[in-house]
């Protein structure tokens, strides 16, 4: 009965221990198990201090209209008229006058004699034949437009000249290179080497917000620049319609500021006629006859001239503007790559840190 008992107590103390020390090792088995959630990284408030780019300041270039010039009537001209129809008698005509019309009659006998024929013929109707440069002259007329690109001085200054401003010195215009400029929005060579950690997959998420967020802002900028640059572009094409009807207007009103001197020169021809000096009148009526001739020359050159003149101003406004496109292009370019190279130091100083944490995690 005793050994019963004492061998009952030893086998509970046996089972007691074993329970003991199985719990034991279950509680340290435990110990080694983390239930904790894995940790989280946001990083989006570290981009924050990156300034946006700056708005685009494009202001629009100048674009004063130019000096068209003018075709100048002689300035002696209208003394001559002025000197003729006040006199009454050949004595009354000025000395003066009798020797610019001298002139007039040296040239005329160098020319021939149909030349003398058509300027006593010469009426209204003649002269806006003259000054029309959509018909053609006759024989006598094209010649004697000829012989009056080489007169003497004296009988130069009794023409009209063509008067042109500085707008038309120098107009060639160099070839404008265009230069292409690429925006490189991949920066892959802060991802060269592959990383899944979440500390860097948390802060390449954070990189990316802010270079979707600046690639929006470039873009908006770059439309701005390209906006005004299409809108310069037409602007300059529809500058060159303006003026060039209003060099149509100027033609008109310099072509009739020269009809008027003609006719009267013709008026005072007839002056000079009714009071006997039939002398006068020819050498007047010459001179209308030259100075329309002349006139037409010159309208057509200087209308050429002109309209020469806006087509390269055109060119030069387009230039211009297509120079201030690339200089907007490069500079809203710079300020976007200076925000990324600045996203770029945060994001790999996060990277360092993410591998200071331990393999990146």
């Amino acid at each position: 009965m005793t050994n019963t008992s004492s061998q009952i107590l030893k086998r509970t103390a046996f089972y007691g221990c074993l329970l003991f020390t199985s719990l034991l090792f279950v509680n340290c088995s435990n110990d080694d198990v983390d239930d904790s959630p894995p940790p989280t990284y946001e990083f989006g408030e570290k981009f924050e201090d990156i300034d946006d780019l700056p708005e685009v300041v494009d202001e629009d270039l100048a674009t004063p209209e130019p000096d068209a010039g003018k075709v100048a009537g002689s300035e002696e001209t209208p003394g001559i008229v002025i000197d003729v129809m006040g006199a009454s008698t050949e004595e009354e005509v000025a000395a003066e006058t009798k020797a610019s019309l001298s002139t007039i009659k040296g040239f005329t006998e160098n020319q021939p004699a149909a030349v003398a024929e058509a300027a006593e013929s010469l009426d209204e109707a003649g002269v806006d034949a003259i000054l029309d440069n959509s018909v053609a002259l006759d024989a006598t007329l094209a010649d004697l437009e000829t012989a009056l690109g080489d007169v003497s001085a004296a009988v130069a200054a009794l023409l009209p000249t063509i008067q042109l401003s500085v707008d038309f010195e120098g107009f060639a215009v160099s070839a404008h290179a265009r230069a292409g400029i690429i925006v490189d929005l991949n920066n892959s060579d802060i991802f060269s080497q592959a990383q899944t950690a979440p500390c860097f997959e948390a802060a390449q998420d954070a990189f990316n917000a802010v270079k979707e967020d600046f690639t929006a802002q470039v873009d908006t900028n770059l439309s701005v620049v390209e906006a005004n640059y299409t809108r310069r572009q037409s602007e300059a094409d529809a500058r060159l319609v303006t003026r060039t009807t209003e060099q149509a207007t100027r033609l008109e009103a310099n072509i009739a500021a020269v009809k008027i001197t003609i006719l009267s020169l013709l008026e005072a021809a007839d002056n000079a006629e009714s009071f006997g000096s039939t002398e006068i009148a020819s050498e007047l009526r010459q001179l209308a006859l030259y100075y329309a001739v002349y006139a037409r020359t010159a309208l057509d050159d200087w209308n050429t001239a002109v309209l020469e003149m806006l087509e390269v101003r055109k060119v030069e406004e387009k230039a211009a503007a297509e120079e201030r496109r690339d200089i907007g292009v490069t500079e809203v370019t710079a300020s976007f790559d200076a925000a990324i190279a600045e996203a770029q130091v945060i994001f790999q100083t996060i990277d360092s840190n993410c591998h200071n944490q331990g393999s990146g995690n």
